[in-house]
């Protein structure tokens, strides 16, 4: 084993093994949807594959409708309940009295019932938190989203985690509501001041600070997500149902405002006046933990998009969360083109092939590279493992590159004597730009230090991989009272033990609870209702009923994720763009009637490769090793040199602008107006957040605004000048001089 892999080795059996004395979970929130699938396999491999200590549970929203036609439940650990995004959240009878409410009289401007995806966010972690058998068990968890994958092993213990200290990401537009008072409008005095009152406080507190403006992922003490789940689930809807409290609602019949009498600026700079602002679910999570007095250690880059700014962090960070569209030279990812990606229907499909990466595109290069590698990996495996197990699917996973390398190089000759007293965790400011070299700052240095980039790159030059944890079997969990009955009955539902891999669980690691039949949580489906589930498909496929209604379904999803795409994207439809569109369309109808063929795939790529779209066509290639139990993945070989890529400049003052934007402002843009389209089947559920302005178009009128700016003082200096020239000569040199004077 090379130096490399021993000390990668080293580093995640070190977190590991701290984290034996403890039990560390890992849950994400996601849907029944072919928008989903693809991200839950992601964050499966990833978890395994990043060495992140305990198990990892997929917590599945979904009502009885989706749950009939649903084929992904046995994709991995999953825990189910009910979906609240497809539920119509109403207004109490006899409401908790807020601000200006009196009695139960709804004020003016309130609404009375709400729907949206974003409730499924608190509401995933309550129902796991506090009627799964598995969190019975567990010390801490981590919290993260669908679109996110793990590259680094986490301690909760030596990030800060504890009782009553929350360890997330810093949300900055959060700060805009919390310093206009936001919180006080929903909570007594005493606890809004827990939102917000160290916000300006400088300098790292190792017991937290009152300060909750906390996104992205979230590290808890279990005690803590149980006391707070349920009330950031309550006022999430109460910052939904009542707008009246942030904006200037004024009541035509008493002639006197709903609620406050100012617009309180929120942070959301995509909001119309009156609606509930996309980050209305996080504003519910300030409210809960300032409700529960919980203080924050919040974090800066430890999650971050994989674009050149996130990659440009001076830390390796631990999430990549693939919420942005990204590029390595002229190859896109973007998520939002692939919302009808059909994991469980076992086509060998992956997300193309990236061209070597520069320093600042490895991030993206890997983000598509990890996908790749976790749906080869799916394909592959055993069907009573939760995976496709098709021999004839030798899909071909294409090669890691290895990222162009910056010049590094110590500026001092120093530098090494400097490294062994240990001066580079304690001055790393600056040692990091002096001493880059003897401080492992290299690009090769630091990307070797990632277990996804060090096994990649070992695979694709015919070494031997590092090892890596077993991904964890399917285990299926269900909320208290649900109808499993509804479940497809092809759905794998574990009943025996299961001993997630790895070094989780440390403390109970012999009392693995997941795959308990006996508990109640753990609701396996009875042999009667499989039974009566199976007549009745074979019933509808006897009419051909089935086939039927599920290329109708196919084919709304494809319009819902084409509409989706767009509107993340926020750019004007091409005939190129509508021509992907309907390519895709077509070839979710053809696999959902199980017409598709190689000949009608290849047209398919076809339009696609027309219109611009990146391609996942590849040959057909045998998978190299002998053994798929050997762990390791088909790999094409990298090639002796790889083209260079073509600067493109149009890209690069794109990102420059976002960046002087603060990156939490390009993840507000990013992210809100696709918050309807992470959640199949409602892509309107959102509609009430009002019209969204595009990023793009944003960033076309500021360089416009500028470009006048600049002609304008240009016009009055050269304006100036002339008429300077004029007076000199009607007055002479002295008069002129005498002015200067």
């Amino acid at each position: 084993m090379t130096p490399r892999l021993t000390l990668l080795s080293l580093v995640s059996a070190s977190v590991i093994a701290r984290a034996r004395a403890y039990n560390v979970h890992t849950v994400f929130c996601a849907e029944c949807s072919d928008n989903f699938d693809y991200k839950s396999i992601g964050v499966y491999w990833s978890h395994a594959l990043s060495g992140m200590p305990g198990n990892v549970t997929r917590l599945l929203a979904c009502d009885e409708h989706q749950l009939a036609h649903y084929k992904g439940l046995n994709l991995g650990p999953t825990f189910v309940h009910k979906n609240h995004g497809r539920i119509t959240h109403k207004r109490d009878e006899a409401p908790t009295p807020l601000k200006y409410e009196s009695g139960n009289a709804a004020p003016f401007g309130s609404r009375p019932s709400d729907s949206s995806p974003s409730y499924n966010k608190p509401a995933s972690i309550m129902h796991w938190a506090l009627e799964s058998e598995e969190a019975k068990y567990v010390d801490y968890v981590l919290y993260i989203d669908a679109d996110m994958l793990l590259r680094l092993p986490m301690d909760p213990i030596k990030m800060g985690v504890k009782k009553g200290v929350v360890v997330s990401e810093h949300v900055g537009y959060l700060d805009v509501g919390i310093r206009n008072k936001l919180a006080f409008q929903f909570l007594p005095e005493d606890q809004a001041h827990w939102a917000g009152d160290d916000l300006d406080k400088i300098g790292f507190e190792p017991e937290g600070k009152k300060h909750a403006s906390a996104g992205w992922y979230h590290f808890f003490h279990m005690d803590d997500i149980r006391q707070i789940a349920p009330r950031w689930l309550h006022y999430c809807e109460q910052m939904r149902l009542n707008p009246q409290l942030y904006w200037k609602m004024m009541d035509p019949n008493t002639g006197r405002p709903g609620g406050t009498d100012h617009d309180i600026v929120t942070g959301d700079a995509y909001v119309g006046h009156g609606q509930a602002p996309w980050i209305s679910e996080m504003y519910g999570y300030v409210f809960a933990a300032s409700e529960a007095k919980l203080k924050h250690i919040l974090t800066h880059g430890v999650v971050v998009y994989p674009d050149e700014i996130g990659a440009g962090q001076p830390q390796e960070p631990s999430i990549i969360h693939y919420g942005l569209h990204c590029s390595v030279g002229s190859f896109h990812f973007t998520k939002y083109t692939h919302g009808n990606f059909n994991a469980v229907g076992c086509t060998g499909d992956l997300f193309g092939d990236p061209p070597q990466p520069s320093h600042l595109e490895r991030l993206c290069s890997e983000t598509v590279l990890t996908l790749n590698d976790a749906m080869c990996f799916y394909y592959l495996r055993p069907s009573d493992e939760g995976g496709c197990g098709h021999a004839a699917l030798r899909s071909q996973c294409p090669a890691w590159k290895q990222p162009r390398e910056r010049t590094c190089a110590d500026k001092d000759g120093n530098c090494k004597l400097w490294s062994g007293s240990g001066e580079c965790d304690k001055n790393p400011g600056f040692m990091t730009g002096a001493c880059p070299k003897s401080c492992g700052q290299c690009d090769a240095q630091k990307i070797a230090a990632v277990p996804a980039w060090s096994r990649g790159l070992a695979l694709s030059h015919g070494e031997e991989a590092p090892h890596m944890r077993p991904v964890q079997p399917v285990a299926v969990a269900w909320e208290e009272g649900y109808p499993a009955g509804q479940a497809h009955p092809d759905a794998h539902v574990a009943h025996e033990d299961h001993h997630g891999g790895g070094g989780g669980g440390g403390g109970h690691e012999a009392e693995d609870p997941i795959g308990r039949a006996k508990d109640k949580g753990f609701t396996a489906l009875t042999k009667e209702l499989v039974k009566e589930a199976r007549h009745a498909l074979k019933a509808r496929e006897d009419h051909g009923a089935e086939r039927a209604e599920q290329a109708a379904v196919a084919k709304e999803e494809a319009k819902d994720g084409a509409k989706d795409g767009a509107k993340e994207e926020a750019q004007v439809e091409t005939p190129k763009a509508t021509v992907a569109k309907e390519a895709t369309t077509e070839a979710a109808e053809e696999v959902a009637a199980g017409s598709s063929s190689p000949s009608s795939r290849s047209k398919l790529f076809g339009k696609l490769k027309a219109a611009g779209a990146p391609s996942g066509e590849r040959p057909a290639e045998t998978l190299r090793g002998s053994s798929f139990d050997e762990g390791e993945l088909g790999r094409k070989r990298q090639p002796a040199a790889m083209p260079r890529r073509v600067p493109d400049l149009y890209a690069d003052a794109e990102a420059g602008a976002a960046g002087g934007k603060g990156l939490a402002a390009r993840r507000q843009a990013a992210e809100e107006p696709a918050a309807a389209s992470e959640h199949d089947g409602h892509p309107g559920s959102s509609s009430s957040e009002g019209a969204e302005a595009s990023p793009l178009d944003t960033l076309k009128w500021q360089m416009y605004l500028g470009w006048v700016a600049i002609l304008g003082l240009c016009g009055a200096i050269v304006g100036r000048r002339f008429c300077g020239r004029g007076k000199k000569g009607k007055f002479g040199a002295s008069h002129q001089q005498s002015r200067r004077l």
